[in-house]
């Protein structure tokens, strides 16, 4: 399971305690939690925990609490200030309601669609959301196909800057504030209206500040937390302190979050979940397979996610955790692939989590057993990517089978031939990056992937597009400058300021006869004429 991100960034909350849970956060359906936020003043009001359908909140009596225009509650304060609230919030009862996809009727939703701080929905970021969408006719579940592909396809790392949904599209590494922007650029670029949410989560490991993000599905928000890989059904340990169009809203914030105190209960969905293992004796690197039958008996949609997290040497096929829609009345048959490890313990142990269900498996592998060898790759994802004269090639490919390999990967475009060997162990995913000088226009593609005698091709286009004109690029720049530098601009504003008049005023207030300049400053400090 991947870290959940330590800091928002740096200009956001410090969190103090380290706490561990029973519970993973998956499976924390309800919890209550004491939050104690605190700090010194800076004139800014304060934001508190917000009080919602999920979330209700018991504020202090003596607070004058306003509303922002998105539904956040304030105060404002002035000096040193400690702030306690209980939180309750409640996980177990989601109520969904799907609606064709593409959306209708998101009019009023405009901030919410289009480009914000460190979003950029462009016409190339369109038509790749709407290629991982794919064949759908449901807003949930194109929802759902965009929070698993940012979660499988982005890999968990700090960074010390905070960057645009673009660059972490093309470069494929960032914290969860990346991968929540990355995600609202892509569901707004398929129309669907996407907020960002900035909280403190608990990981399994102590509680963190985190960000994740909420997309409005027939008149409702539903949560989307693409680092956990969590959809609509989100777990209770974690409390939302701001929404909005985009993360830059709560930079600068002064306030310290603690959580002082909580108690959770799992989740207590309509669900009857069905667990089983294909075998429990398996040869070394055998395949094998967790399958997973899971019935809605609720009157509304539920999206449970569940997760098998494997034992010591079991090699995953295929992502770990999956959001699975179950509508009223469904069921839904849910399989995990997995690679049996070669034998050097003789049992192994994989547990299986979730909502309604925690159930573990053991296997035995007994090396006196044979298999064939298996030998397939498959070319997961080819992403693509032109702007700025360069075209972007981001190129996944799998080993599906038993044997590690080590193909050879070829990508031939207009504009060159670039290839690169991969080491790939078995049920090994790798992605290998290739950039190519083009000029704007339409270029056809062919990725070609050799190994052990076979080759396998994708072919496809993409589309570079014309450099943006320099002052939107120094606007952008400097744009992320100040958001993430506020009071540097401000000193560095104030600078340019008393420069500027230094520079002017004595051209404006230049003396109209010879040595009038001397007489004034005589005057001025106060020298007597003889």
């Amino acid at each position: 399971m991947r870290k959940c991100c330590v800091l928002v960034v740096s200009a956001l909350f410090l969190l103090l305690p380290v706490m561990s849970i029973a519970l993973s956060p998956i499976n924390a359906g309800s919890a209550e939690i004491s939050l104690v936020l605190d700090g010194q003043s800076n004139g800014r009001p304060i934001y508190l925990p917000i009080n919602d359908e999920r979330q209700q909140v018991k504020y202090p009596s003596d607070l004058e609490i306003f509303d922002d225009r998105d539904g956040n509650k304030l105060v404002n304060t002035t000096g040193n200030y400690s702030f306690r609230f209980n939180v309750f919030v409640d996980g177990s009862k989601p109520v969904f309601w799907d609606e064709p996809f593409p959306e209708e009727n998101t009019d009023n939703y405009s901030e919410f669609l289009g480009n914000s701080s460190l979003i950029i929905v462009d016409e190339s970021t369109r038509e790749f959301s709407l290629r991982i969408i794919g064949d759908t006719n449901s807003t949930l579940e194109a929802v759902k196909r965009l929070a698993v592909w940012v979660n499988e396809h982005i890999t968990y790392e700090p960074n010390k800057d905070m960057i645009t949904s673009n660059d972490v599209m093309r470069d494929r590494r960032g914290s969860c504030t990346e991968y929540a922007n990355l995600y609202a650029a892509l569901a707004r670029s398929a129309g669907i209206p996407t907020r960002i949410v900035v909280g403190v989560a608990n990981t399994g490991r102590g509680w963190v500040s985190h960000a994740w993000a909420e997309s409005l599905v027939s008149g409702k928000w539903v949560p989307v937390d693409p680092t956990y890989l969590e959809v609509g059904t989100k777990n209770a340990l974690s409390v939302k302190l701001y929404s909005g169009p985009s993360v830059s809203g709560y930079l600068g914030r002064s306030e310290n979050a603690e959580v002082e105190d909580y108690s959770a209960k799992p989740f207590e969905l309509p669900l009857d979940v069905q667990v089983s293992i294909s075998d429990d004796v398996l040869a070394p690197r055998q395949k094998f397979s967790v399958d997973a039958l899971i019935t809605n008996k609720g009157k509304s949609i539920v999206i449970p996610t569940y997760l098998v997290q494997k034992g010591r040497g079991i090699t995953s096929i295929g992502p770990f955790r999956r959001p699975v829609i179950v509508g009223p009345g469904e069921t839904k048959s849910v399989s995990w692939e997995f690679l049996a490890p070669y034998g050097e313990m003789d049992e192994y142990v994989l547990f299986f989590r979730g909502p309604d269900v925690d159930k573990n498996f053991t296997i035995t592998v007994n090396p006196s057993l044979n298999i064939e060898e298996e030998k397939p790759i498959e070319i997961e994802e080819v992403f693509t990517r032109g702007e700025q004269g360069k075209l972007y090639m981001n190129v996944t490919v799998m080993n599906t089978g038993n044997t590690d390999l080590i193909p050879n990967l070829r990508v031939i475009t207009p504009v060159g031939v670039k290839q690169k060997q991969l080491e790939l162990n078995s049920g090994e995913s790798k992605t290998a990056a290739f950039i190519f000088s083009a000029e704007p226009g339409n270029y056809t593609y062919t990725v070609a992937v050799t190994y052990d005698g076979k080759t396998i091709t994708e072919s496809g286009s993409a589309r570079v597009v014309k450099p943006p004109p320099v002052e939107q690029k120094f606007l952008v720049v400097v744009g992320k400058y100040i958001n993430r530098y506020p009071v540097y601009s401000f000193v560095i504003l104030v600078v340019v300021v008393l420069v500027f008049i230094a520079l002017i005023y004595p051209l404006v207030n230049r003396p109209k006869r010879p040595f009038e300049e001397r007489g004034r400053w005589h005057r001025l400090i106060k020298i007597k004429k003889t």
